[in-house]
C-alpha cells in the first residue's frame, strides 16, 4: 500500500487530538450534545406518531358522531312506526321491536367508543404538551453546551491548529486512494493501522504465521499487511528506528 507511513502518522496525530480533546473536556461535551440530539429526535418522532394518532382519532369521532346521529334518527322513526298503531301483525311488531333494541345496543356501543376516543385525545394532548416542554428543555441544553464547546475549542485552538496543519501537510503527501481507503475503514474500525508486535496483530492479538515473521525480519522497506482476523492494516517499518521517528 502506498504511503502507509503517512497514514500511520496521520492516525497518530488523530489520536493526539483525541487525547487533547479528552483532557480539556471537549470530547465529553461533544458526546453529550450528540446524545441530546438523539434524544430530541426520538421525542420528536414520538410526537409525530401521537399527532398522527390525534388526527386519526378526531376523524374517527366525526365519523362515529355522524353514524350515531343517523342511527338515532332511524330509532326514532322506528319507534314512531311502532307506537302509532298502524302495525297489526304481532310478528311484524315483534320484529320491529327487536330491530329497535338492536339499534339501541349499537347506539350505546358507538357512544362508548366516542367517549373512549375523546378520553384518548385528552391523554394524547397532555403527552404532546409534556413532550413539547421536554424538547424545549433539550434545545436550551444543547444551545448552552454548544457555547461551552465553542469556548473550550477556542481555548485549545492554538495547540490543535499546529496538529491540524501537520495533518494537512501529511495528507497532501499521501495518494488519494490510500486516504479514501483509510477514511472509509475508520468508520467501522479504529485504529485502522496497527503495528506488528513480534508476529502478533496489536489490534486483535492474532498470531501470524512463521512465513509472515520471516518476511518481516528480512524486509528492507516499509511493508503493510491486512490482518485476516480483524481487517486492520499491519504497518511494518523498514527499520526499528523508523518507529522512533514517528513517535512510537
Amino acid at each position: 500500500m502506498k504511503n502507509i507511513d503517512k497514514i500511520w502518522e496521520i492516525q497518530c496525530l488523530e489520536e493526539k487530538i483525541a487525547g487533547i480533546e479528552h483532557d480539556r473536556g471537549i470530547s465529553k461535551v461533544k458526546v453529550e450534545i450528540e446524545q441530546d440530539i438523539k434524544k430530541y429526535n426520538k421525542i420528536n418522532e414520538a410526537m409525530q406518531n401521537i399527532l398522527d394518532q390525534y388526527k386519526e382519532s378526531g376523524e374517527s369521532i366525526e365519523r362515529k358522531n355522524s353514524e350515531y346521529q343517523l342511527l338515532e334518527k332511524k330509532i326514532l322513526e322506528s319507534e314512531e312506526l311502532l307506537y302509532e298503531g298502524s302495525l297489526k301483525k304481532a310478528k311484524t311488531i315483534s320484529t320491529l321491536q327487536f330491530d329497535i333494541d338492536t339499534m339501541k345496543k349499537k347506539l350505546e356501543e358507538i357512544r362508548k367508543m366516542i367517549q373512549r376516543l375523546m378520553n384518548q385525545r385528552k391523554v394524547d394532548k397532555a403527552n404532546l404538551m409534556n413532550m413539547k416542554i421536554k424538547t424545549e428543555e433539550i434545545r436550551q441544553e444543547v444551545h448552552l453546551k454548544k457555547k461551552l464547546l465553542a469556548e473550550r475549542i477556542k481555548d485549545s485552538e492554538g495547540v490543535l491548529k499546529v496538529i491540524y496543519d501537520q495533518m494537512e501537510a501529511l495528507k497532501s503527501q499521501t495518494c488519494k486512494e490510500t486516504l479514501e481507503m483509510y477514511n472509509k475503514r475508520k468508520v467501522n474500525i479504529y485504529p485502522v493501522v496497527v503495528k506488528d508486535r513480534d508476529g502478533v496483530c496489536s489490534g486483535c492479538n492474532m498470531q501470524f504465521s512463521i512465513i509472515f515473521s520471516h518476511v518481516v525480519k528480512s524486509q528492507e522497506e516499509d511493508l503493510s499487511f491486512t490482518c485476516e482476523n480483524c481487517g486492520r492494516i499491519i504497518f511494518v517499518p523498514a527499520k526499528k528506528e523508523a518507529l522512533e521517528e514517528i513517535g512510537v
